[in-house]
C-alpha cells in the first residue's frame, strides 16, 4: 500500500506529536484496506479551527479535530484520502479534563482517520461502534480508554 503522510503545524509546541507518532497513530487506526493513503494532518490555532468549523461544518466555534475527506477516491478507487485539522488550543484545553496530551492528540487523530474511513456518531449504535474502535486503537497505541 502507497501510504503518504504530511505534518503541517501552524501552531508550534514542543508536546504536539512528531510525524513519526502521527504516521503510527494513523496507521494503527487502519479498520479497512485501501489500496493506497494520502492525508494531510494540520495543526491550527483556535482562531482558524472556528473558521474551518464554519465552513465545512457550518458550525461558528473551533472545535478539537475536523476531518474533510475526499469520499470519491475512497469509494471508487479505494484510496483514503483527506485532511485532519487539528486545534491545538482545544486539544490542550480537554486534555487538562480528560488525560494527558500526548493522549489525547494521538485520540483525535485515531477519531479524524476513523471518520476519514466513513465512520460516525450520529445515530447512537454508530457512536458505541466508533468508541469501541477507539478504545481498542489507542490501546495498542499503549494508551488508555479515553472515556
Amino acid at each position: 500500500m502507497i501510504f503518504q503522510v504530511s505534518l503541517t503545524k501552524y501552531v508550534r509546541k514542543p508536546y504536539q506529536p512528531k510525524l513519526n507518532q502521527v504516521k503510527s497513530y494513523i496507521r494503527q487506526s487502519l479498520v479497512k484496506k485501501f489500496n493506497a493513503l494520502n492525508i494531510d494532518v494540520v495543526i491550527v490555532s483556535a482562531e482558524v479551527s472556528r473558521e474551518l468549523n464554519l465552513k465545512y461544518r457550518g458550525r461558528d466555534y473551533p472545535t478539537n479535530v475536523i476531518s474533510l475527506e475526499d469520499r470519491s477516491t475512497r469509494e471508487e478507487f479505494n484510496i483514503l484520502q483527506g485532511e485532519l485539522i487539528l486545534c491545538d488550543e482545544i486539544i490542550v484545553d480537554e486534555a487538562k479534563i480528560i488525560t494527558n496530551i500526548e493522549a489525547h492528540y494521538a485520540h483525535m487523530m485515531v477519531h479524524g482517520v476513523l471518520h476519514l474511513q466513513g465512520f460516525d456518531h450520529i445515530q447512537d449504535g454508530d457512536a458505541l461502534q466508533m468508541e469501541d474502535l477507539e478504545v481498542q486503537i489507542l490501546k495498542k497505541l499503549g494508551f488508555d480508554n479515553p472515556y
